[in-house]
């Protein structure tokens, strides 16, 4: 076992990298059909629109997390984490978020 910085024990946590472990809506049975009757730019901008969803909800989140509103602040997490799951499911490849890219425009 090796050490961190503060001289403890760390331990190492492994994890599957199997695409359907860490991204769970892949697992759905209608994903795999229905995502292949999409065209694929508009599987692009679908992805580039859900990750600006997500990053969007993942603050306002945070914004509810610090304001005291737990509930809140966990329902847009999850809205972030699935936004970001779907848009993986739909187009890995738009990983990449375009800087100052408006979604109104897509």
């Amino acid at each position: 076992m090796s050490k961190d910085e503060t001289g403890q024990a760390a331990r190492t946590i492994m994890r599957s990298s199997r695409r359907d472990v860490r991204n769970p809506v892949l697992r759905l049975p209608a994903t795999p059909g229905m995502i292949e009757e999409i065209p694929p730019d508009i599987r692009r901008q679908l992805g580039t629109l859900l990750r600006q969803l997500a990053d969007q909800a993942a603050a306002e989140g945070e914004k509810c997390w610090r304001g005291g509103k737990a509930m809140m602040g966990a329902y847009w997490r999850v809205v972030a984490v699935y936004s970001k799951h779907i848009a993986h499911a739909i187009d890995p490849r738009s990983t990449v978020r375009k800087v100052g890219h408006d979604v109104s425009t897509l």
